[in-house]
C-alpha cells in the first residue's frame, strides 16, 4: 500500500511542478502586459513615466506655472479682479501682460461687459511692474481681513520669477495697496470701461 502512495506522489509531482511553473510564468507575463499598457497609456497621455526624470519634470512643471489661481492668463503679468458683493458694485477683472497686452473683462455693474482687447505697450507694462515691486508690494499680506457681504478684491504681481497675490476686502487694508492697484488702472484707463456713460456698451462699440 506505501509503495502505491510513493508511486502516485512520484507520478503526480513533476505534473504539479509543471503546472505551477507554467501559472506562474503566465501570471508574469499578464503583470508584463498590463505595466507595458499602462506606461504606453501614460506617454499618449503626455505623463512621464521614467523615474529618473520625475524629480526633474516636477521641477519644470512647477516653474511654468505662473498663474496662483484658476481664470487668470497665463501670460499675465499683473492682475487685478473686482469681485461681487451685496449690492452694486463694479465687477470686472483686467489682466496685463509683459508685452503690454490687456485683457478687459466686464462682469456686472460696468459701461462694457464682455472682453475688450487692446495695448498699451511693453514699456508702460515693464514701469507698471516696477512700480509695484519698488514701492512693496511683495511685502503686503497675502490676505486680509474677510469682510462678509463685502467686495473682494485680488491682486496678483508676476514679476522677476516671484509670483505674490493678495486678497482683500476693500476695508482694514494698506492705504498703500489700495493706492498701487489704482494707479495701474488709471494708467491702463480701465474708468472708460466701468463708467462710460452709465450704459452698457458690447466690446465692439468700447474701443
Amino acid at each position: 500500500m506505501k509503495k502505491n502512495i510513493t508511486s502516485i506522489r512520484k507520478a503526480f509531482l513533476p505534473a504539479f511542478m509543471f503546472a505551477a511553473l507554467l501559472f506562474s510564468s503566465c501570471s508574469k507575463n499578464e503583470l508584463d502586459d498590463v505595466q507595458v499598457s499602462n506606461n504606453q497609456t501614460a506617454k499618449e497621455a503626455g505623463v512621464n513615466t521614467d523615474p529618473g526624470s520625475i524629480t526633474a519634470a516636477g521641477e519644470n512643471a512647477t516653474a511654468s506655472i505662473v498663474t496662483p489661481s484658476p481664470g487668470i492668463p497665463a501670460d499675465a503679468m499683473i492682475y487685478i479682479s473686482h469681485g461681487p458683493c451685496m449690492g452694486a458694485c463694479e465687477t470686472y477683472t483686467i489682466a496685463l501682460s509683459q508685452e503690454g497686452e490687456v485683457v478687459y473683462t466686464g462682469i456686472r455693474n460696468v459701461s462694457t461687459q464682455g472682453v475688450v482687447r487692446y495695448n498699451v505697450g511693453g514699456e508702460v507694462a515693464m514701469q507698471l511692474g516696477s512700480m509695484l515691486a519698488e514701492e512693496g508690494f511683495f511685502s503686503f499680506s497675502d490676505t486680509y481681513v474677510q469682510i462678509p457681504d463685502a467686495q473682494r478684491f485680488e491682486t496678483v504681481l508676476v514679476w522677476n520669477g516671484k509670483i505674490k497675490r493678495v486678497v482683500d476686502y476693500g476695508i482694514q487694508v494698506p492705504q498703500q495697496l489700495v493706492s498701487l492697484r489704482q494707479k495701474v488702472e488709471d494708467a491702463l484707463n480701465v474708468s472708460r470701461y466701468t463708467n462710460g456713460n452709465g450704459v452698457v456698451q458690447s466690446p465692439a462699440n468700447s474701443r
